[in-house]
């Protein structure tokens, strides 16, 4: 069975290569989904994961480098997820109900392997308004854990911010 947090683009197996040739750009397999998660995912594993995509992240940052636009960096982390092996949707439309009616759509920028939001940012700077969002992102989408990623800024790690959403208490 491949493991999520398997090998990469360099030196990977066959089987890694082969499940990064089932997903094309924007297509997902479903978190509970037996391939890729056998059981229930544990927070070690989604700690990985994340690991995982700062790493992606920070390899997009190092070939582009900052001052592009968001669209140019969310296309990249895709590739660079899909050649992981990673699956992940992009840009879908979760409907906001209101006593029964739509009022809304939210679009979050990426959601990997089905348990991580990321908001892709290229903005002078991470501010509350851009956490709230995020919030917002993981309340509508039913997920907890969300990265949002501001490729403006000379070095990735200091442009990212990690949100958790518990229980429907939020941690800014």
């Amino acid at each position: 069975m491949l493991h999520p947090f398997g090998a990469g683009r360099a030196g990977g197996s066959e089987r890694a290569e082969n499940r990064a040739n089932d997903l094309r750009p924007g297509a997902c397999t479903s978190g509970t989904d037996k391939r890729f998660w056998p059981q229930q995912p544990t927070m070690q594993k989604i700690n990985a994961l994340t690991e995982r995509i700062i790493g992606l992240a920070i390899e997009v940052h190092r070939h582009l480098g900052p001052g592009l636009s968001e669209g140019a960096y969310e296309r990249a982390v895709c590739i660079e997820l899909a050649a992981a092996g990673l699956p992940y949707t992009r840009q879908i439309g979760l409907p906001v109900i209101y006593k029964g009616e739509v009022v809304a759509e939210y679009r979050p920028d990426v959601i990997v392997a089905e348990l991580v939001v990321l908001e892709i940012k290229s903005v002078e700077a991470v501010t509350r308004v851009h956490r709230a969002q995020m919030l917002t992102y993981l309340r509508v989408t039913g997920r907890e854990l969300g990265l949002i990623l501001n490729f403006n800024q000379e070095v990735l790690r200091q442009g990212i911010a990690r949100v958790v959403l518990q229980h429907g208490k939020k941690t800014l």
